[in-house]
């Protein structure tokens, strides 16, 4: 059996011995049937596992269905992940640039609209604030700064506070005349916006800066709006109607797809249990022509397994017995080796008494008066020590006489 036609169980069991996340996804992109069954797992694993990398990803870089998917598997959207703060935001005049954010803050960073929506819809709370390192603003704030209209139109309409202050006391107005755009219409557009949500434009910010003196000091032709310019304004408000109608089809559509990827989803789902069903079923259906030949098959095989235990104990009895045989054997020659060792070591150790006799009695040989003895032999070195017949002192080395076994030392002679 090949390993896509694996039950989607046993596909799952795989995956959890494999220990590297690298390795899973090299296995989800071996087919496409290893993909659809393993796409979902791997979200799954990366929301429970790594901290959501890919909705982080996914924020970054604005791709709206893999924010989808893993918010579905259950990434967390008030979870705090670590993101570098892009260059473009460096006129706004941040301490930092990198800290722990949530996803919709890191999605307002990068300007990713689409995924800002869905993390919204998925009840990501707007009303957070950012780190001190960026100076404490809002949502809002950076909504404005970057031009997306979408995105502040949801959060004004959750209620939050056009003219909200930072740690310098600015305002959103503030944020959207300091953003430097290629595109002026959208700088425009986030001010109108504001200005028609009662933004206050007189606020001054901790250096007594007003949002027109921003704009003056940088050139931007917003000046004409804060100003009042009639001509101006009504041509960025016939800008922004066409903006507005653009976007209002541009949700519809991601409406369409988020809806099209949930039944998409469901019908996935279904299928795998449909799969499930099916494989029970058909270990359940067995024809009955197919039951009796299992039978028959099943009572052969017992009846072989009980002959050829048979056989074996019989054969085991016949070995038992051939073993006993040879194991009183290998006893008796153990027990007759052992007597002939113990006879052999008593007529040893009677030798060897009667040697040690017979030496104590010529050591204890003495010269008589009545034996003329003038060692004709000669007197011979005795490795043995024994005692001297003239001093009474006991060494090695003495000098001994063979016939009349006297004994003298070498310093009595």
């Amino acid at each position: 059996m090949s390993l896509p036609s694996l039950p989607h169980e046993l596909l799952l069991s795989v995956c959890d011995l494999l220990q590297r996340f690298c390795d899973i996804n090299a296995l989800a992109q071996t087919n496409k049937q290893l993909y659809w069954h393993l796409n979902n797992y791997l979200y799954a694993l990366d929301s429970h596992k790594t901290r959501a990398s890919a909705l982080v990803w996914a924020a970054q870089h604005g791709m709206r269905p893999t924010a989808w998917l893993s918010l579905a598997e259950g990434a967390d959207t008030e979870g705090l992940y670590f993101a570098i703060i892009p260059r473009s935001l460096g006129c706004l005049g941040f301490d930092s640039w990198a800290a722990y954010l949530t996803p919709l803050q890191i999605a307002l960073c990068y300007g990713s609209d689409s995924v800002a929506r869905t993390l919204i819809d998925r009840g990501a709370s707007p009303s957070s604030l950012y780190p001190s390192k960026l100076c404490s603003c809002t949502a809002l704030h950076l909504a404005a700064a970057l031009g997306l209209t979408s995105i502040m139109k949801i959060l004004m309409d959750r209620g939050m506070n056009v003219n909200a202050q930072d740690e310098r006391l600015q305002t959103p107005l503030h944020y959207a005349v300091t953003m430097q755009h290629e595109d002026s219409l959208a700088q425009a557009r986030a001010v109108l916006l504001l200005l028609g949500n009662n933004a206050d434009r007189t606020i001054e910010d901790s250096q007594g800066r007003r949002p027109i003196s921003i704009a003056k000091k940088r050139s931007s032709p917003i000046v004409r709006i804060l100003s009042e310019k009639g001509a101006a304004v009504q041509a960025y408000e016939v800008s922004s109607e066409d903006q507005e109608i653009f976007g209002m089809w541009r949700i519809a559509r991601e409406r369409r797809e988020e809806a099209k990827w949930a039944e998409g989803l469901k019908e996935k789902q279904l299928a795998i249990k449909r799969i499930k069903r099916e494989r029970n079923r058909k270990k359940k259906r067995v024809a009955p022509s197919k039951r009796v030949a299992r039978a028959r098959s099943q009572e052969r095989e017992e009846t072989a397994r009980r002959r050829e235990a048979q056989n074996m104990a019989e054969t085991y009895a016949k070995d038992g017995a051939s073993q006993l045989t040879a194991a009183q054997e290998i006893v008796e020659e153990k027990v007759r080796i052992k007597k002939a060792c113990l006879e052999r070591h008593d007529t040893a150790r009677e030798t060897w008494a009667r040697m040690r006799t017979e030496a104590d009695q010529r050591s204890r040989m003495t010269t008589r008066a009545d034996v003329q003895c003038n060692h004709p032999s000669g007197l011979w070195k005795c490795k043995v020590r024994k005692t001297c017949h003239s001093c009474g002192i006991s060494g090695k080395w003495p000098l001994l006489c063979a016939d009349c076994g006297f004994v003298i030392c070498i310093r009595c002679k």
